[in-house]
């Protein structure tokens, strides 16, 4: 690392898109984006298998994932986005940047999740460049996280696989959930 100091404080993110080759991320938008998400990821098993490591979803109709997806708009911490694939030309999973520390240049990239036919694709390396981008290079901050149910084992190499390192597990990270924990320096 160089000797430039890094200041005090950095701004909270403020985007509204990150664009790639590949893929747009936008902030969430219920009107925009729920008939896609709620197709992609409900109605058979293997479709809504992409919610089993998450705190929520599946939804018992798209009404109720409308009201979530307005709910998340709103949000500052996390600040949710939808990924949009160019190829598929639909969106096809979220995003988030959360636990925002703007005192320690810290920031977790976290709620990431795609539907069955984005997933082990071109999607997830691009947006997950674009936003270590836009908080290390725009931003400065010096560290993001990683985290992941330790049952996630596709999680845990995707992990890897973009340059995380393994930093530990937290056995009481949340209840009944250990969690592994993955960060990358600026």
């Amino acid at each position: 690392m160089d000797d430039v100091p890094f200041p005090h404080h950095r701004q909270h993110p403020a985007i509204e898109r990150l664009e790639g080759k590949h893929v747009l991320a936008r902030r969430v938008d219920a009107r925009r984006d729920c008939d896609d998400l709620y197709e992609l990821t409900h109605g058979r098993e293997e479709e809504e298998a992409v919610w089993h490591y998450m705190t929520y979803g599946p939804f018992a109709s798209k009404a109720e994932m409308f009201d979530w997806l307005s709910r998340l708009a709103e949000r500052s911490d996390p600040l949710f986005f939808t990924i949009f694939s160019k190829g598929h030309q639909r969106s096809v999973g979220m995003y988030a940047i959360m636990n925002i520390s703007t005192e320690h240049g810290r920031a977790e990239l976290g709620n990431i999740w795609y539907a069955r036919l984005a997933q082990k694709t071109i999607v997830n390396t691009e947006a997950t460049f674009l936003f270590l981008s836009y908080v290390f290079d725009d931003l400065r901050y010096r560290r993001v996280e990683w985290k992941c149910d330790n049952r996630n084992d596709a999680s845990k190499y995707a992990a890897l696989r973009l340059g995380f390192a393994y930093e530990g597990l937290s056995r009481q990270h949340m209840a009944n959930m250990a969690t592994n924990i993955f960060h990358r320096l600026w």
